[in-house]
């Protein structure tokens, strides 16, 4: 198979994506066959090669044990394959917690990518899916990947996506409880904390 050339329409560099994509484990689930096939030849063009498909979430589970996958790209199809619920089964569990999630949705609401979120999915692709809009989505869960965050209620990567320099944010603090640290004037030696 012909290896794909950087093009405009994708924003990266497929060479790269190529290769980590050679090196990446991938689970993918997917109740439809012919979709599943469809996602299966768009991952191998986009260089994925150790990949495993799955029909049903008790087999992806089965798969997440016995393969540990690197990435798992997984179809929001209730009740067959419910991906939130997946997510957080994979976050909470110990074989591959930090694993990149991807969320397949062919109707994304609004609720539904809430949830996603909050269940720890690095990255959502609604439908009509295009092989431009999945290698961008993967582009930016393996390359691009957030810091991992786990808690008593969360597991997963920083759900904080603008968190640089120049994203529009000025001031100090990020949110209205952080503590202040406030410089003694000129003259003075004195510093003081202020709680907000």
């Amino acid at each position: 198979m012909a290896k794909l050339q950087p093009d405009r329409n994708f924003g990266l560099a497929h060479a790269d994506m190529t290769a980590r994509l050679n090196s990446l484990s991938i689970l993918v689930v997917e109740h439809d066959p012919e979709l599943l096939q469809l996602y299966r030849r768009l991952l191998h063009g986009l260089g994925a090669r150790r990949m495993w498909t799955v029909r049903s979430q008790r087999d992806a589970e089965r798969a997440i044990l016995k393969h540990r996958p690197d990435l798992l790209f997984a179809c929001h199809r209730p009740p067959e394959i419910e991906a939130v619920a997946l997510s957080r089964w994979l976050r909470r569990g110990k074989v591959r917690p930090d694993a990149a999630i991807m969320l397949c949705a062919p109707e994304l609401t609004r609720d539904l990518a809430l949830q996603a979120r909050d269940a720890g999915i690095d990255e959502i692709i609604a439908h009509p899916v295009t092989i431009g809009a999945v290698a961008d989505r993967i582009h930016a869960a393996i390359a691009h990947r957030r810091a991992f965050i786990r808690s008593n209620v969360y597991a997963g990567p920083c759900r904080r996506r603008r968190n640089r320099p120049g994203d529009g944010y000025i001031g100090p603090w990020r949110r209205a409880d952080d503590a202040m640290t406030v410089a003694a004037p000129a003259g003075e030696t004195d510093a003081f904390q202020l709680d907000i």
